[in-house]
């Protein structure tokens, strides 16, 4: 088959399909063979109003007149009138311009009446899995190594509240553990000056073995209401709630407010384990927990490593994370680009 052939079956081949359109009143395209309904895209249709018209002209051009021309005048007749074909499908698409946005257009996102109290359509949560617990335990205690072992056993991670500035935390911080700042005078009656001075003593405790405090955790876990919001100008959370031995309301939601946390002592975990944690998956919140190493070498003595362990093997065997405080808040209070 000789190239002459070859190029005249090219054309024949490129061109077909506009020999055989036609326009109808709608303004659709339809293929008089098949009478099949094209595409009706923006797009599509000022591409094809341009091949409809010119395209046929062109081919019957080029398939004509080739044999008057070599190879070279070939190549740059066929750019020369691809491009006025690109010029061509530009000026279409700007003649249909208002027609290529509305069908572009983007429409908000509609949230239905019932939720739009709660939610916006800028962020909103429906399934995101915020459930978990954290435990920290205060006073720099010796027992905090006891501590320490029973979750290196378990493979997790705990927080210490110190009021000394002992080197082995700067060991534990290494290893994951989270320190966080922590005083020994009562604060539920203290003056804003007070409160000051204690949160900026405790938290330069930490940060003298060179570690980033995040927490602060109140003395006797109360602190004056007066000044719960002074937490956030040193800390990005703080725990300033003491409920006692109450063993419901225990759960930390989403909308709390992060400066103004409260835990639940060990004891009380130990004795109303599956409940609180129901709760907690229930609210899809999360659960602090606090204890004192001194505490196991009390009598009578209200909670054990035994107890720990009890207590951890629950959570793993519930799939229930268990973080540091700091690690807990963060997923408890942060959202993603993909919550959205």
């Amino acid at each position: 088959m000789s190239s002459r052939t070859l190029l005249r079956a090219y054309y024949i081949y490129q061109w077909r399909g506009y020999l055989i359109c036609s326009v109808h009143s709608t303004g659709n395209l339809r293929t008089s063979t098949t009478n099949r309904q094209m595409p009706d895209t923006p797009l599509f249709f000022c591409r094809h109003q341009y091949q409809l018209f010119i395209s046929p002209i062109l081919g019957v051009w080029r398939t004509v007149s080739y044999r008057q021309m070599n190879k070279n005048h070939i190549l740059v007749a066929s750019l020369l009138l691809n491009l006025l074909g690109a010029i061509g499908i530009c000026g279409m698409a700007y003649h249909y311009r208002g027609l290529i946005k509305e069908k572009l257009k983007v429409q908000k996102a509609i949230i239905p009446q019932h939720l739009s109290d709660n939610f916006t359509q800028y962020s909103y949560h429906l399934k995101k899995n915020n459930v978990s617990i954290n435990f920290s335990f205060d006073d720099s205690c010796e027992q905090d190594a006891q501590i320490k072992d029973v979750f290196d056993e378990f493979g997790m991670k705990c927080g210490f509240a110190i009021i000394k500035g002992d080197e082995r935390y700067r060991q534990y911080a290494e290893e994951g553990f989270e320190i966080l700042a922590h005083n020994k005078e009562p604060l539920a009656d203290a003056t804003e000056a007070e409160i000051r001075s204690s949160m900026i003593q405790g938290k330069s405790v930490v940060e003298s073995l060179g570690l980033i405090c995040h927490g602060w955790v109140t003395p006797s876990s109360t602190l004056n209401p007066c000044y719960v919001a002074t937490t956030n100008d040193y800390f990005e959370y703080g725990f300033t709630i003491y409920k006692g031995a109450d063993k419901t309301g225990l759960t930390i939601e989403k909308n709390s407010k992060s400066y103004n946390l409260w835990r639940a002592h060990i004891s009380v975990l130990k004795d109303n384990l599956q409940s609180i944690i129901a709760d907690a998956i229930d609210k899809n919140g999360m659960v602090s927990v606090y204890g004192h190493g001194y505490e196991l070498t009390e009598t009578p003595t209200v909670w054990t490593l035994e107890d720990l362990r009890t207590i951890l093997t629950y959570c793993k065997k519930n799939n229930i994370e268990v973080l540091t405080p700091y690690q807990s808040c963060l997923k408890l209070f942060s959202e993603k680009h993909n919550d959205y």
